[in-house]
């Protein structure tokens, strides 16, 4: 008999397993099949009665997770499902009351990390030892119907653990409907989007065997958008966003996914008190004093098998440590990266959970202003390659003063600053500074008193007394952030984006101007982050040079100490950067605001590159 001869025979009395099941060439599942296959045919050579033992699939410790091998899970999945198509029954009788087994398993998760990598990006959901004892929490609290928080470092998998526990109930606990909720919809289901919480949900129910699908289950109608719905026993999994949280009918238990940076938290506790027997917030930490801080530190932190309170919240805390995967060279790593950035509040935050994280201090540093001054000559670069912008900020009341700056690309060139209050005078001084640099962009502050910049531009063109080849561009602080789904330490996917780590275009870029400065100072000073780093190297785009024979002392002084008053906070509940500009009796530091918008510039489009159908090609200074 044929080699092929023996794989079918081998398969003819193996359990039948359907497409969904195997998946779309999922390599682990055919490596695990042609490892049943093999066996089976060395088993029948041999005479032998038994199969090989495969072990049962279960919560790993950490010693064991190095070892974890996802094949044996799919071969032991691939015997064990032939006794539950021949008796579904024994279903119920094994995995009704044990969420963890169930887990193990038979649910994947899905990786999109691991493309590109030789790795599979859809693999069978092997518990470490901590994440099992999250999935004992979230029980103990529905069982009790009292209220948990999970404090936990970033990348944990707590939202796949909560998903996986969802999933569970859908399927066995009858009469159940989940909640889940978040502070921004894209985070909560967005089609498409493993990141989002509903899209996990749907993978995970579409990876699971037929046979635990419930009867008349059908993707199309079953798996909408923000609601999934098990048409064997009426279960539900709904979802709500932001203050709409708690709202959208009673449940069992509901998840709330980040829960620190709720816009209104205060209308979700109205909301969740009334609606649900247990509510259990998922998050990483945010600053101090709110909600979920006060929550936190109210509560009594649980530990495995013990007591679950109904008169405060019961805290789960899930610490990097305790990943299986990460240890102290990691960690040092880790904050390396973010140091690099000038990001080590972020590390502290959301690696360390440390609610005294958040960045108050000086966004631009003193030393870092000085290392800028005609770093042009100390590292004997050109600054200038590249487009010329200027910035003009207008004075509105008091002792503010209105502010020029320009700069060749990285090389500021010109810094001004005058006391006229008339919007037409403001304007013209402006014009005169930047003509020598034409042609370049001049961008003003157009709210409030500012926008009279544009009216007596407009006015000047008309009388033919506009100088050629400046280009006003309005700059609007309030905006939103530019590239909102670009990460703010690129090509890095764990770093946060844009739209999730600032509050608004101000913020965005007071932050990309202070890397400017900090860069440079690492340049000039070879300031190494990194013990194995043999040299620090910058492009010129990414550092500034002030040009100290252009600008006078005083106006220096005065650029500085307005570069230095200015802090980052989190200003907001969902804690996203803020910029802070005045303490209390300092001066509005427009000389500084003059810089930042000169050394920001706004997309512009390309001439001749829009059509009704095609998206205009945006340019960057």
């Amino acid at each position: 008999m044929s080699k092929s001869d023996n794989i079918q025979l081998a398969l003819s009395g193996s359990a039948a397993i359907d497409d969904g099941f195997l998946g779309r060439a999922d390599p682990t599942l055919i490596k695990a099949l042609l490892s049943e296959i093999e066996h089976e045919l060395e088993v029948r050579e041999k005479g032998e009665r038994a199969l090989e033992d495969v072990p049962e699939p279960r919560p790993l410790k950490r010693e064991e997770w190095p070892t974890r091998d996802y094949t044996l899970v799919q071969r032991w999945r691939y015997r064990r499902i032939a006794d539950f198509m021949k008796n579904p029954d024994l279903i119920v009788d094994e995995y009704s009351n044990d969420p963890i087994r169930f887990i193990c398993h038979w649910l994947d998760i899905y990786e999109p990390r691991n493309a590109g990598k030789g790795l599979p990006t859809r693999m069978p959901f092997l518990l470490f030892q901590r994440q099992a004892e999250l999935i004992q929490f979230f029980h103990a609290c529905v069982l009790e119907e009292s209220n948990g928080l999970v404090e936990k470092s970033r990348d944990m998998g707590a939202t796949w653990c909560g998903v996986g526990y969802s999933v569970w109930m859908w399927l066995f606990v009858n009469g159940t409907t989940i909640g889940w909720g978040s502070a921004n919809a894209n985070k909560l289901d967005r089609l498409g989007d493993s990141n989002s919480i509903f899209e996990k949900i749907r993978l995970t129910i579409r990876g699971l065997a037929e046979v635990f699908k419930p009867t008349g289950f059908h993707e199309n109608k079953h798996l909408m958008h923000m609601r999934i719905t098990n048409p064997e026993n009426g279960n539900a999994i709904i979802g709500d966003v932001g203050d709409n949280i708690g709202r959208g009918g009673r449940t069992s238990v509901y998840f709330v996914d980040e829960a620190a940076y709720l816009d209104h938290p205060e209308l979700v506790e109205a909301s969740l008190s009334e609606t649900t027997r247990t509510r259990i917030d998922i998050s990483s930490v945010s600053g101090p004093g709110t909600i979920f801080h006060r929550t936190r530190q109210s509560g009594v932190v649980w530990k495995p098998g013990g007591k679950i309170y109904k008169d405060r919240a019961n805290v789960f805390l899930l610490d990097w440590r305790d990943h299986p995967e990460k240890d102290e060279e990691w960690a040092a790593a880790r904050k390396a990266a973010f140091e690099a950035k000038g990001l080590l509040h972020v590390y502290a935050r959301e690696i360390e959970r440390d609610y005294a994280a958040t960045a108050t201090g000086v966004i631009i540093k003193p030393e870092w202003f000085d290392a800028a001054i005609n770093a042009h000559k100390k590292l004997d670069l050109d600054f200038t390659k590249g487009r010329t912008t200027a910035g003009l900020d207008v004075a509105d009341e008091g002792a503010a003063v209105n502010a020029c700056v320009v700069a060749q690309h990285r090389l500021v060139s010109e810094c001004q600053h005058w006391g006229a209050r008339d919007t037409a005078i403001t304007a013209r001084k402006a014009l005169i500074i930047c003509k020598p640099y034409a042609p370049l962009d001049l961008q003003y502050d157009c709210i409030g008193i500012g926008a009279g910049i544009k009216a007596e531009c407009n006015r000047l063109k008309d009388m033919g007394l506009m100088p050629e080849g400046i280009n006003l561009v309005p700059w609007r602080a309030g905006d939103n952030v530019q590239d909102p789904f670009e990460r703010v330490i690129k090509n890095d996917d764990k770093s946060p984006m844009n739209r999730d780590f600032f509050l608004n275009l101000r913020a965005q870029a007071w932050w990309s101007v202070s890397r400017l400065f900090y860069n440079t100072w690492r340049m000039v000073t070879q300031h190494r982050v990194d013990s194995e780093e043999e040299e620090v190297t910058f492009d010129p785009s990414e550092m500034i040079a002030i040009d100290a024979s252009k600008i006078d002392t005083g106006t220096l002084h005065r650029l500085r100490d307005e570069l230095i008053q200015v802090t980052a906070t989190q200003a907001t509940q969902k804690l996203k950067m803020a910029i802070e500009k005045a303490p209390d009796g300092a001066p509005s530091p427009n000389l500084a605001d003059a810089l930042i918008m000169a050394l920001f510039p706004m997309p512009r489009v390309v001439t001749g590159s829009t059509s009704a159908f095609v998206a205009p090609r945006i340019i960057r200074g």
